[in-house]
């Protein structure tokens, strides 16, 4: 069973792309398709993650999908390699809710498989996320990466997202306590408020599963 810490400290920076501008080009890896995702990949997303991870998003990414959030998939010789979603209107993430307006979009949850990192899956599904929202109207998009790590943050600079000067919160919380006890609680620490990411309380109890990061 993995190890978990007594005490997590989580802070994010926020980004954004205007889609009103021109996306910067960017080809998918040899060998690689990418689309949104049918509701069996979806399946096979779950089933990667509980593979390499010991986590299980099943009852996670059924409530997105019934929301009408979309899941898009990069997929080798057809199999699931790598994940990202885009969400709409509001968009719980553990104990912190996206309120989006009509014409933006969040971009979270991404994840490539251990064996096809390296090949930019990442940044591919990225781009066809944003060229698809594109299409469909919407002008801004939004993202959130974890303080200090670097590998999404490249993609994110190469597809010309314009990162926030400042972090948005400072999340604390215990995820060994929470499993052993159930004392299953976030504090949250706004440093700067304000859309998408809806006020609340400082202490906030975590809803469905815990927060999975974003990008």
């Amino acid at each position: 069973m993995t190890k978990l810490p007594l005490l997590l400290v989580e802070a994010d920076q926020e980004f954004q792309i205007d889609l009103r501008r021109p996306l910067v080009p960017w080809p998918q890896p040899s060998g690689v398709a990418i689309a949104e995702a049918s509701a069996e990949q979806v399946g096979a997303v779950v089933h990667l993650r509980r593979r390499e991870t010991g986590r299980d998003f099943a009852e996670l990414y059924r409530e997105r999908l019934r929301r009408g959030q979309k899941c898009f998939v990069a997929t080798v010789e057809g199999e699931v390699v790598g994940c990202n979603w885009t969400c709409f209107g509001t968009e719980p993430d553990g104990s912190l809710t996206y309120v989006l307006r009509p014409d933006e979009v969040l971009t979270t949850d991404a994840y490539t498989a251990m064996a096809q990192r390296g090949r930019s899956i990442h940044t591919a599904l990225l781009h066809a996320m944003l060229a698809w929202a594109q299409r469909a109207g919407y002008r801004r998009a939004f993202t959130y990466l974890t303080f200090g790590n670097a590998n999404p943050g490249k993609g994110l600079r190469q597809l010309n997202w314009q990162r926030s000067s400042r972090l948005r919160y400072i999340v604390l919380s215990s995820p060994l306590l929470c499993r052993r006890t159930g004392w299953c609680y976030e504090l949250v620490i706004a440093i700067r408020r304000g859309p998408p990411i809806a006020g609340g309380p400082v202490l906030r109890r975590l809803p469905l599963g815990s927060r999975v990061g974003t990008c």
